[in-house]
């Protein structure tokens, strides 16, 4: 496992907690930098991180720092035409990380109930296989593309006829 895998299968667990735990989830958002450092990734020195929530209103979609967009280019459109078209009342929010700044997806957690340590670790992807897919860091309502292709079974585009709000958010 590579060093970029087995920090996308570390997200994958941030997540995965911080939808379990209210109180993580607040110091995940208030102090990303720290909490992910404290789960074993190694964030650059002089590099922030911004962790942006999605609601049932608001979707996140990160472009990667532009000395990557040629690897991941098509993926990132395939990605992005999956989430079309938007539920009625849902924007859209298209944001860049820089070399300096990096955007973290912190995706709705899926209504499945409570769920068990076992049930998070399994959802997360934290064993050795993982189907590791983030080129571009799109994540939609309960679909997950970190680590361990969290699919949760929530499709938020079946059946939905609308035109709906696109934002777009450069990092600067």
């Amino acid at each position: 496992m590579t060093d970029g895998d087995r920090d996308r299968v570390i997200t994958a667990e941030v997540i995965a907690k911080a939808w379990k735990d209210d109180a993580y989830r607040d110091r995940l958002i208030a102090d990303p930098n720290a909490v992910l450092t404290e789960a074993g990734i190694n964030v650059p020195a002089g590099t922030t991180v911004t962790v942006l929530a999605n609601s049932a209103h608001i979707h996140h979609v990160v472009i990667p720092a532009a000395d990557r967009w040629d690897e991941v280019e098509e993926a990132f459109f395939a990605g992005l035409h999956r989430l079309l078209p938007l539920p009625e009342g849902v924007e859209l929010r298209i944001v860049q990380s820089t070399e300096n700044h990096r955007q973290m997806v912190l995706p709705v957690s899926p209504d499945t109930g409570e769920m068990s340590d076992e049930d998070l670790m399994s959802v997360a992807g934290g064993g050795v296989g993982a189907n590791v897919n983030n080129a571009v860091n799109v994540n939609e309502g309960a679909n997950v593309n970190v680590g361990g292709n969290i699919n949760a079974g929530v499709n938020m585009n079946a059946g939905v006829d609308v035109a709906a709000a696109v934002v777009v958010v450069v990092a600067t």
